[in-house]
Order: structure tokens, then C-alpha cells, then sequence
């Protein structure tokens, strides 16, 4: 055989071999890469979106757990938010359901969507309870344990998921490693096949080829013992088919180098994202028994800066109230709360505003700061051999729900390896959410301080009530009682305010019900019709009826110190000539001055308006209690009531940032209070000489009261005295001048907390022709016999007819039986089937529904009459009933009904 045809044979041989060689390891690397990107980007997005099922569905449970602690956040952004957390779970499950294909996978998925629909349909049942008010039964639901076991399976499911693409992703990484084992096996047989061809070519062909071939063969031999990532090439490559073959090695020896990079690069990342885990979680365990911002700061900074190799580092927290949406606003600054390896002393007392500095810049733009090339003037890093500059620093805000909460600061000698910038990432993620809870944490300790307090204070009230009357000892001992399960369950101030507010209303029923037959009945004897009384009895008599007036002055004050305390105090604006005013309170203080022999001087200056807007009613009772209070402790001397305006520096000095504001000052030249009882004398039942005695007379409410009515209305009360030489006090009333749009629908706003503005009442029509009440049928309904018969007694003077009942039961057996009854009066709070469902069964009956019904109560809370007109009353009327009163308002009512004589 010719050397062509043997050369043909040999290279077509040889050909051949290079076409399999080259087939299969494109065919090799080609499975390779598949298994490549499967491991890199299909595993690794499963991961990513169970990752984000698992975020979403926790935020989730954060955010109800900060709803139920602190029911104010329950705002249409928050739940717009655990909506949009909802539908990303939901988006990730779908996406995760696409690409599985896997029936294990599937299945476990599907588990998961169901779980977790049942848990959003909790969320949403929860959101829908608190929306209505009912914070105890969401509190149920959701830390119920089927609740917690749903929240649990969850997470379990979500755990099992990645564990199951983490077992994927090794066993491909696995398959890839042995497939790659079985490509350079495979390579070096045919490569030995090709070898064995070419020495028999070698033969064939002349010395060049055969040199050619050794080189070949050398290079080949040389790869089994070198790494996988550093093979060695075939050089100085001929252009005839031997160097063909050549080519085609050096092209399989890159591909298989940059296979063994990729895997390298890939297990690199695992590591890294591995020892990323591992340093976070040892940092948020850190975290789980402190209970307080510096500890947290200081255990923080103590573990991060040495992982990060940082030679400086402080955290600063804010401070100062954010604004209404929850952003940052320029009352807010930022203050160290700890430092490591830097003088905490050198920084304490620093306030940072927004915008300050490079801390306030990076508060306000949210954005990280990273510095180099340090000034010499910056503080130095110190060791016991020596100092020198820093030369990188790295600012971070910390956010929890957009707003930035606290900021870190690190001085390093280095700049931050990718590891650490990713180490700091995910720690300030974690910072914010642990800040804010504990944050959440030191505000509930703050309240059940503050409601300790008011029970502490209501206990004192109650003992003073007490020694009023004996009838309060049961109330006071289950006011104690409650008080003390309040104690136990750690109610919030709201709570305790509301419960105050209720006791107070149950208190003033309970006394107003026997005050109003003793005032009745008192008032009746005085008038004397019959005529049979001495004037003694009647002095008796009008004594009784004067300290029943006593009591119930108290009553109405007690209840406006709970109203003004509990924010329940409505104002009413409207225009207040100040000169109209002042008569009023001329008129009715002069006589009393005058008997005391005391002067008494009223002075307006020119400087303040003629008329202002404020609350007249309250204005009114804050300067006749300061009047009474200065004509009460004066013995000689002089009263003044002075109208001015302020100067700059006291409007500064009392916190006004608006110049128009009215100062009413009462001057006297009494006994004098001492320096240190100022505040004494302005808390509940205190006298003007700082103690609870009842000397000098009076409640010991009227200060407490003036003070929180000028709060209502946006001022404040100074006081200025010297023993036995008198007495200043002193309201700054902040005011609106008089002007078209002022009184606009009678609703004005005020600067300042939150007092409730409502429009006056429109009047009823007048009744030119009010009706006779002589002969008139009365069905009297209370389950108070006193009240029954001091009411018998002052209708029958009256030569009216009158029916009884001590339930409502009773009241509608007497209604079905005398149909000639006219009016009724009803009492509201009576056991059984109380006032208000007496009225609503009376109007289902057939006849009664115009039948005109009075209600008679003593309960004077906000929303009352309202109460009462809904469940069917007539009119409404407070207790202890003003005879005149209740006899004009019957007889309005006898005329609308229709049943004059």
C-alpha cells in the first residue's frame, strides 16, 4: 500500500478519532454547562423565591404582632403593606410551582400554598377584628397554638423546600464532578487510542510528523499528572492535521480550566454565603436577653468591630418625635448611644440633626457613606505603642420600615472586604427590627409605669370620696380590686383612662340617684306651700338642700377634672367680648369682695382686642375658680383682675411660638402660698397651703381643674407668691382674632393635643303654648324608691296623677293596664331590663310609639342624651332633678303629644 494511502488511512483513522473526541467532549461540556446553570440559576432561584415566602410570610407576622401591641398602627398603609407581603408569597409559590419539576417538589409546594392560604385568611380575620374594635379576640386568634402550629408548619415546609434544592443542588454538583471524571477518562482512552494509531503513522511519515506527534503525546501525558485548573498547552502547533488535532486540545483544555474556575468560584460562594450565616447568627443571638438600647449597642458594636477589623465604632440612636406619615423631620436628632475603643464620654451629649454633618446626611438622604483619605484632624487610633490615622470610614443608616432609627460609624485601617460589606448588609437588616422591637418593649414598660401611676392617684381620689359619703366603700373596694387585675395584666393607659371615665360615671349615678330625691324633697319643704313649717324647718330644710348643692358641685367637679384628663372635654368656640365678660364677673364678684371689705379692680388694656375666639364656658370657669380661690385666702387688702398682653420674653419663657396670646392675671394680697407647694397646691383636693385639709373650705379641685381646662385650650397657668404678702396667678391663653372666616360652620382648630371641637346644638322650636299638668297621668319608672317618692311628691303638689314601677318589666305590665298615662318618666340604669331597653320595647308597642318619655338619669358622660334618643327617649334630663326644670319640660312635652285637656 502506498505511504499516501497509508497516510489517508492513519490520518483518516486518526480523523475519525478527533471527530469523537471533539463530539464528546462538546457533548461532555455541554451536559456540563446544563448541569451548571441548573446548579447556579434554576436551584439558586428556588431558593431565592422559598426565601421570599418565608420573609414575606414573617413580616407579615411582625407587623400584626405590632398592630396588636400598639393598636394606633393600624393604618391603611400598614395594611396595604400585609397585603402586598400577602400577594409576593403568593407570586413566589406560583413562579416556585412553574419551574419545579419534581413531584416530590410539587407536592411539598402545594402543601405550602395551602398553609399559607389558611394563614393570610387568619391575618385577614384578625385585621377585620381590630378594624372593629375588638383587640381581645384578635389577640385570641392569633397567639392561639393552632395559630403558632400553622405559623410553624410554615416555616417547616419553607425549610424543607431548601432542603430538598440544597440535596438537588449537591447531587448535581456531584454528577457534575463525576461526569467530569468520566470526560478525562474517557479523553485519555481515545487520546491512547490516537496514540497507539499515530505510532503506527509515526512509520508511515517522515521525521517531522513523528517529532509533531511526540510533542502531541508529550503535552497529553503531562495532563494526568498537572491540576484540573492548570493544564499545560500544546505549542509551536503545525498547520497540517497533527496540528488540527493540537488545536483541538488546547480548545478542550480551556473548557475544561474554565469548568474547574466555575466549580471553584461556586463552592467559594458557598462558603462565603455559609460563613455569612454563621457570623450573623451569632450576632442576632446576641440580641435575645437584652432588654435595653444601650446594652443592645454595646454588645453590637463589641462583635461586629472585630469581625469587621474596624479600630473605631459608635451607634447613634434617634431621638425626637417623626412626623406625621412617619417620616424624618428636622425636630428629630441623632445621639451616640455607645462606642467601642473611643472615649464615650467625648461624645455623649451630642445632637445631630437632620442634614448635620456626615451622621445627618446619611439620616437624611438614607443612603451609606464610605470615606477615604482621612484628615489629620481626625481623632486618632490609640494603642498602647503608638497612634496613627484611620484611613477608611463607613457611615450606615439603619431603617426599620422606611425611617431611619439609628446610624453606625466605623473607622478601619482597611477598606471592607465584599465579605464584610455583605456581613454589615445583613446585621443593620436584622438592627432595625431588633431596635424597634426592644424599643416597643421600653414604651410598654413606660406605659404600665404611667398606669400604676393613675391608679395610684385614682386610689387616692377614691379614698377621699370615701370619707364623703359611706355608701362609696363597695364601689372603692371593687374599684380596688379591678385596679388590682389592672395591675396584673399590664393594661395600657388608655385602658385605665377609660375604666377611670366609667367608674366616675357609675360613681355619679350612684350619688346623683339618692342626692336627687334628697334635693327634691328639701326644695319641696322649703317652698312650704301648705303652710305648715316653722321658719326653723324651713332654714332645716334649705340647709339640706344647700349641702345636697355642696355635694353636687363636687360631683360635677370630679367628673371635669376625669372629662379634661381623659380627653372627653369638649370646647365650643366662639366670639368673646372681653368687656361683656369682665361685667359678668364684676357683677357677681363685687358683692362678695364687698362683704369681705376687700378692693376689687378690674383693668383691660388697650394692646388686647375687644373680642377673641375661645371657649367662653371654659374661660369663664377657669377665672371665677382663680377669683373664688384669691377672695377665699385674702383677709384684707385688695383683689385685681388685669387683661394684658405678654411681652416676647415670657411667650419664649412659656414655650408660645404664636404672638397671640391673652394674658389674664388675679392678683391678691392673701396669705401667700410657699415656693416649694406651687405645684402641691395645682394636684387634685390640695388647698392653696399645699395640704388636703379642708380649712379654708372648698373641694381642693378648682386649681387641678383650671390647669387642665388651659391645657384643653392651649395655655398654661404661672403662678407667683410670698408667704403673707399674696398671690399671683397668671393664664396664658392663646386666642384667634375676630375675623369673617374664624367662625366658619362654628368649628375652629387649635394649635395644640387633641381636644374634640364640636358645633353647638340646635335649639327646638319654641312652644308658644305650653300645656297644664293639672289632672295629667304620670307612670314614674325607677328602681330607687326614694326617687319614686320624692318625685310622687313634687308631681302630686302639682295635682298631678302618678303611677310607679321598679323594673322595666313592671312598666310595660302598668302601660298595658292604664292606657290613660300621659308621659313617662324613666330612669336608665335599673337591673334586669335597664332604661334603655325599657323605652325601645315601650315604642314596639302597639299605640306607644308618640307617647312622650322623659329621661331621668344620672349618668352625665359624653353621648348620653344621645343614647337615650336613640333607644326611643323623648327628651332627656340629668339628675338630681331641678324641680322647674322638669315641670317646664313636661309641659312642652304634654303639649306635643297632643293630650291637653
Amino acid at each position: 500500500m502506498r505511504l499516501r494511502s497509508k497516510l489517508s488511512i492513519g490520518f483518516g483513522a486518526i480523523l475519525i478519532l478527533m471527530i469523537i473526541v471533539i463530539y464528546f467532549s462538546i457533548y461532555m461540556l455541554h451536559d456540563q454547562n446544563e448541569k451548571i446553570s441548573e446548579l447556579a440559576v434554576t436551584r439558586y432561584e428556588k431558593i431565592r423565591l422559598s426565601t421570599t415566602v418565608y420573609s414575606e410570610v414573617n413580616k407579615t407576622a411582625k407587623s400584626i404582632r405590632n398592630i396588636l401591641l400598639d393598636p394606633a398602627k393600624l393604618t391603611d398603609q400598614e395594611i396595604q403593606s400585609i397585603k402586598e407581603s400577602n400577594l409576593k408569597s403568593d407570586q413566589a409559590i406560583e413562579e416556585l410551582l412553574h419551574t419545579e419539576d419534581m413531584d416530590q417538589g410539587k407536592e411539598m409546594l402545594l402543601n405550602l400554598q395551602s398553609q399559607i392560604t389558611v394563614y393570610q385568611q387568619d391575618v385577614d380575620e384578625v385585621l377585620s377584628l381590630l378594624k372593629a374594635g375588638k383587640k381581645e379576640e384578635a389577640n385570641r386568634l392569633f397567639l392561639t397554638e393552632d395559630q403558632a402550629q400553622v405559623r410553624s408548619d410554615i416555616e417547616e415546609k419553607i425549610t424543607d423546600l431548601q432542603n430538598l434544592e440544597h440535596t438537588q443542588m449537591m447531587n448535581l454538583l456531584a454528577q457534575s464532578t463525576q461526569s467530569y471524571d468520566f470526560t478525562i477518562r474517557l479523553l485519555i482512552l481515545i487520546f491512547a487510542i490516537a496514540l497507539v494509531t499515530g505510532i503506527i503513522v509515526s512509520q508511515w511519515v517522515v521525521v517531522g510528523i513523528s517529532r509533531n506527534i511526540k510533542s502531541v503525546l508529550s503535552v497529553i501525558n503531562e495532563a494526568q499528572n498537572q491540576k484540573k485548573g492548570h493544564l499545560s498547552r500544546i505549542k509551536n502547533v503545525s498547520k497540517d492535521e497533527i496540528g488540527q488535532i493540537a488545536s483541538a486540545y488546547n480548545l478542550l483544555v480551556e473548557s475544561i480550566e474554565l469548568h474547574t474556575q466555575q466549580e471553584e468560584q461556586y463552592k467559594k460562594t458557598l462558603q462565603h454565603q455559609a460563613l455569612l450565616e454563621t457570623n450573623v447568627s451569632k450576632v442576632v443571638a446576641l440580641f435575645q436577653e437584652v432588654h435595653d438600647l444601650a446594652s443592645l449597642a454595646d454588645l453590637l458594636l463589641q462583635k461586629v468591630c472585630p469581625i469587621i477589623h474596624a479600630q473605631f465604632g459608635v451607634l447613634y440612636i434617634r431621638k425626637g418625635e417623626s412626623g406625621e406619615n412617619g417620616e424624618n423631620t428636622s425636630d428629630q436628632y441623632f445621639t451616640p448611644l455607645a462606642s467601642f475603643a473611643y472615649p464615650f464620654d467625648f461624645i455623649k451629649d451630642k445632637h445631630i440633626h437632620l442634614g448635620e454633618g456626615l451622621i445627618g446626611q446619611c439620616a437624611k438622604d438614607h443612603q451609606k457613606i464610605f470615606l477615604k483619605d482621612i484628615p489629620d484632624e481626625y481623632y486618632k487610633i490609640h494603642s498602647g505603642l503608638g497612634e496613627a490615622l484611620p484611613r477608611y470610614i463607613i457611615i450606615l443608616p439603619i431603617e426599620f420600615e422606611g425611617e431611619v432609627t439609628s446610624i453606625l460609624e466605623f473607622s478601619c485601617f482597611s477598606e471592607l472586604t465584599p465579605f464584610e460589606n455583605d456581613l454589615l448588609e445583613r446585621i443593620i437588616r436584622v438592627l432595625g427590627i431588633t431596635l424597634n422591637s426592644i424599643e416597643g418593649q421600653m414604651r410598654v414598660k413606660s406605659l404600665l409605669v404611667q398606669s400604676q401611676t393613675l391608679t395610684e392617684e385614682l386610689q387616692v381620689h377614691s379614698e377621699e370620696l370615701q370619707l364623703q359619703h359611706e355608701e362609696l366603700r363597695s364601689t372603692n373596694e371593687q374599684l380596688e380590686k379591678q385596679y388590682r387585675e389592672s395591675e396584673q395584666k399590664t393594661e395600657e393607659l388608655k385602658k385605665v383612662s377609660q375604666f377611670k371615665s366609667e367608674f366616675l360615671a357609675n360613681m355619679s349615678h350612684e350619688l346623683r340617684t339618692p342626692l336627687n330625691s334628697l334635693l327634691i324633697l328639701a326644695q319641696t319643704f322649703s317652698e312650704n306651700k301648705e303652710g305648715n313649717l316653722t321658719s326653723k324647718q324651713i332654714e332645716y330644710a334649705l340647709t339640706i338642700y344647700s349641702a345636697g348643692k355642696d355635694l353636687l358641685d363636687l360631683i360635677n367637679d370630679i367628673l371635669d377634672l376625669s372629662k379634661v384628663e381623659s380627653g372627653k372635654m369638649n370646647i365650643l368656640l366662639s366670639e368673646v367680648n372681653l368687656q361683656e365678660l369682665t361685667k359678668g364677673i364684676e357683677d357677681q364678684f363685687f358683692p362678695l369682695t364687698r362683704e369681705k371689705g376687700l378692693s376689687f379692680k378690674i383693668n383691660i388694656s388697650s394692646e388686647i382686642p375687644d373680642a377673641i375666639v375661645t371657649d367662653q364656658k371654659h374661660l369663664l370657669q377657669i377665672i371665677k375658680n382663680l377669683l373664688a380661690n384669691a377672695i377665699k385666702f385674702t383677709e384684707k387688702g385688695r383683689v385685681q383682675l388685669d387683661f394684658y398682653k405678654p411681652s416676647i420674653e415670657i411667650l419664649h419663657r412659656e414655650g408660645f411660638k404664636q404672638s397671640s396670646v391673652l394674658a389674664i392675671s388675679i392678683k391678691d394680697t392673701g396669705t401667700g402660698i410657699a415656693k416649694e407647694k406651687f405645684e402641691l397646691i395645682f394636684e387634685a383636693f390640695r388647698q392653696g397651703d399645699g395640704t388636703m385639709s379642708r380649712k379654708y373650705g372648698g373641694t381642693g379641685l378648682g386649681l387641678s381643674i383650671s390647669r387642665e381646662l388651659a391645657k384643653l385650650l392651649g395655655g398654661t397657668i404661672t403662678v407667683e407668691s410670698e408667704e403673707k404678702k399674696g398671690s399671683t396667678f397668671t393664664l396664658y391663653l392663646p386666642y384667634q382674632e375676630l375675623k369673617s372666616e374664624t367662625l366658619e360652620n362654628n368649628k375652629i382648630a387649635i394649635d395644640s393635643t387633641p381636644a374634640i371641637i364640636e358645633a353647638p346644638a340646635k335649639n327646638e322650636d319654641a312652644l308658644p303654648c305650653p300645656a297644664s299638668l293639672k289632672g295629667k297621668t304620670i307612670l314614674i319608672v325607677d328602681d330607687d324608691m326614694r326617687n319614686i317618692f320624692a318625685l310622687t311628691s313634687l308631681l302630686e303638689t302639682h295635682q298631678m296623677n302618678t303611677f310607679y314601677a321598679e323594673s322595666g318589666k313592671e312598666a310595660i305590665t302598668v302601660l298595658n293596664v292604664h292606657s290613660e298615662i300621659d308621659l313617662v318618666l324613666m330612669d336608665i340604669m335599673m337591673p334586669d331590663m335597664d332604661g334603655y331597653e325599657t323605652m325601645r320595647n315601650i315604642r314596639h308597642m302597639e299605640g306607644y310609639q308618640t307617647l312622650p318619655i322623659i329621661a331621668v338619669t344620672a349618668k352625665v358622660m359624653k353621648n348620653d342624651r344621645q343614647k337615650c334618643l336613640e333607644a326611643g327617649a323623648s327628651d332627656y334630663i340629668q339628675k338630681p332633678v331641678i324641680p322647674e326644670q322638669l315641670l317646664s319640660l313636661m309641659r312642652v312635652w304634654l303639649y306635643k303629644g297632643g293630650k291637653e285637656n
